[in-house]
């Protein structure tokens, strides 16, 4: 089967069993715009390629997710993560918010610079602000989570499961001395941190591996009953929002088109970004002996990098030919 792509984007195809165990080919489309200075974009020379495995930011299962794989076969909406720094635009600030909105949803998070808690005399705790903010990496490392191991009784240790590689959980039972001890730099600015016993939903806007919650919780049953009747498939109770790689509030409840607004605040050096999505509807062509069909594709990701002052969007599209793979010609793709 050949691969004919009249398209800048990359395009990867894979052949993969559906819930039924059907087979169906997937093909992915990723395009790489630049933004503009003004809000246009402008297709990029470098096109991000599709990527078959997720991408760590450290060692898998004790760092943060960066790119999460492109083979997957579908998301209920479209995945909106936004990657870069908090920057603040003026000296001495101690605190910016960081607004990202694409079309329908939009997020807000407080990212305050380096923070510690000094203990008081009475066994409380105060916050003492060290540094104004500079530039705050958003990743989940800098939120709030963790893991606190720290009694010896592991009976009583306890992790974030929503952000295990957060900072700032102090578990019940806990022997760590929070006296110096850094809170997290990037909060909900409606339930910020005042004691160190708080425990606040981690604040992001980068994407969530599969093992943290709640995504975790989609993933299905994989049971006895599982074993013996129903794997290699799926379970029957596997629901597709595992797929969706996205932060809290950040999915959109049905798939965008591809032609809305995108607003951030308080993550780029030259202020306020404002920018139409690039409104490019591709289609893809599919052909088999004796038959040719347009294959639907739904915008399902969507990537934003300030720092690197471009944007990423992915379409998917599935073509059961179950049975038939043997009679596929092409894969044509056009713009």
């Amino acid at each position: 089967m050949n691969i004919i792509n009249h398209s800048p984007m990359a395009a990867a195809t894979y052949f993969l069993m559906d819930r039924d165990g059907a087979e169906v080919i997937l093909l992915v489309l990723k395009g790489t715009w630049c933004i503009e200075r003004g809000g246009t974009l402008s297709i990029a020379d470098e096109q991000m390629p599709v990527i078959s495995e997720p991408v760590y930011r450290g060692e898998p299962g004790k760092s943060s997710l960066i790119f999460d794989t492109d083979v997957v076969l579908e998301k209920p909406g479209t995945d909106c993560v936004l990657i870069g720094h908090a920057r603040a635009l003026k000296s001495r600030l101690t605190h910016v918010d960081v607004t990202f909105g694409i079309g329908p949803i939009k997020k807000q998070a407080r990212v305050f610079g380096d923070r510690r808690w000094k203990k008081g005399l009475m066994g409380g705790a105060s916050v003492i602000k060290i540094r104004p903010i500079e530039a705050i990496p958003l990743i989940w490392e800098n939120a709030f989570g963790g893991i606190d191991a720290s009694c010896e009784d592991p009976s009583r240790h306890e992790v974030c499961r929503e952000n295990p590689v957060g900072r700032g959980l102090i578990a019940a039972k806990s022997k760590i001395d929070i006296d110096g001890k850094f809170l997290p730099n990037i909060e909900d600015p409606t339930d910020v941190i005042k004691n160190p016993k708080q425990r606040p939903k981690p604040a992001g806007f980068g994407m969530i591996a599969p093992h943290w919650h709640p995504r975790a919780s989609f993933a299905g049953t994989y049971d006895e009953y599982w074993r013996k009747f129903i794997s290699p498939l799926l379970p029957e109770d596997f629901n597709m929002r595992f797929n969706s790689c996205a932060a809290s509030g950040l999915t959109t409840p049905s798939h965008l088109k591809g032609t809305e607004r995108v607003l951030i605040e308080g993550a780029s050096n030259n202020g306020r970004i404002l920018f139409d999505m690039p409104g490019v509807t591709p289609r893809v062509i599919v052909r088999r002996w004796g038959y040719e069909a347009d294959l639907p594709m739904q915008l399902d990701t969507v990537v934003v990098e300030p720092d690197n002052e471009r944007v990423m969007l992915t379409w998917r599209g599935v073509w059961n030919v179950h049975g038939k793979m043997h009679q596929l010609i092409s894969v044509r793709v056009e713009i």
